[in-house]
């Protein structure tokens, strides 16, 4: 995305504040809207920024490194470790509600029911968001906040795993072009991995 010039005139002049605050910081009222802390910095330095987005630095052991199955084990590993650090945090953070975590609340039954459901009732030009009222009707024991926390943590984050797979340069998280192929394969259709142990098993034969 191109970025946009800022000229003068589109700038905001913000004068340096003089004045008191209007509530002490000590003030029990305008704490109770910071919450509690559950979880306090062991120190006060500043984090190292630079090793983030670069991925893991050392290499890795695995039979075939850089793989979804080595990915997936990686971040298992360390989410163990974040567990025993921040130890019942991070359940009160809710960290296993997210990711993967949450796939294991759900049946396999129910996950294929989940994406059958979507397959069938893709939005349109009529109807946008039909699939949600669909869900809702299917899995009434879920809930709202169940479908809702599904389809972002597990649904959507296979989807981007998919198109990273397929279209690394162009990932899509439109909900009204959801891919068939994404949808036959988490739905119970043949994997990609076993597609390419049928096509390699074709080519050796």
């Amino acid at each position: 995305i191109p970025a946009a010039p800022i000229r003068p005139r589109g700038r905001a002049d913000i004068p340096e504040w003089t004045g008191k605050p209007l509530s002490p910081y000590d003030d029990p009222h305008t704490w109770k809207f910071l919450g509690e802390p559950i979880l306090l910095p062991k120190s006060s330095e500043d984090p190292d920024v630079g090793s983030i987005g670069k991925g893991r630095q050392d290499d890795c052991n695995c039979q075939f490194p850089g793989s979804i199955a080595c990915v997936r084990f990686h971040v298992a590993e360390k989410k163990i470790e974040l567990k025993c650090e921040l130890g019942s945090a991070f359940y009160e953070m809710g960290f296993h509600h997210m990711g993967e975590d949450l796939a294991l609340t759900w049946t396999k039954d129910e996950q294929r029911k989940f994406n059958t459901t979507i397959q069938k009732n893709l939005p349109s030009s009529r109807s946008k968001y039909n699939f949600w009222d669909k869900l809702r009707a299917v899995f009434r024991s879920k809930g709202r906040k169940g479908l809702v926390s599904y389809y972002h943590n597990v649904f959507q984050v296979r989807r981007r795993a998919y198109q990273n797979r397929l279209t690394p340069k162009c990932p899509d998280s439109d909900e009204a072009s959801i891919e068939p192929g994404f949808l036959h394969n988490q739905g119970g259709g043949q994997s990609s991995r076993s597609s390419s142990a049928a096509s390699r098993t074709r080519r050796s034969s």
